[in-house]
Order: C-alpha cells, then structure tokens, then sequence
C-alpha cells in the first residue's frame, strides 16, 4: 500500500467513529453491482475525509490507492 501510515490511521478512525448501525443501514440497501467499492466510498465521504484527501492524499496518490486502503479499513473494521 503506497499510503502514508499516518494518513491511513487518520483515516480508520474516522471512519471508526461513523454510527455503525447507521453505516450498517445504508449498506444494506441495494448498491448495485459494485456494492463494496460504493460503500467504501460511501464511509469516506460520511467520515467527511473529502477535505484530507484534497489537502494532503492526492499530493501523492490517486483514486485506486485510496480505494484500497478503503477496503482494508473496511474488512479491519468487519464492515466487509
């Protein structure tokens, strides 16, 4: 993974602190057919991480890097 550790934690939490029964919620409604990539999507901008990807993220990486890291929060925070 080419994030900054530092980055990547400050996004885990984040995305740690959301409602999970509300998160949970608007997982269950029907995505499409990329639902996972759409929901991690979905955690970044309800974390409101719009403001650090823009300032500090895309300096160095781009959508697929972050999706990625995305997905690992994810699976670590067992929402996928």
């Amino acid at each position: 993974m080419k994030m900054k550790l530092a980055h990547y934690n400050l996004m885990k939490q984040a995305i740690a602190e959301l409602p999970r029964d509300q998160m949970l919620a608007f997982k269950a409604n029907d995505l499409g057919k990329n639902k996972d990539k759409f929901f991690v999507w979905g955690l970044f901008k309800a974390a409101k991480l719009h403001f650090t990807a823009t300032d500090y993220l895309y300096l160095y990486l781009d959508d697929s890097h972050i999706e990625t890291a995305l997905k690992r929060i994810a699976k670590e925070l067992d929402y996928i």
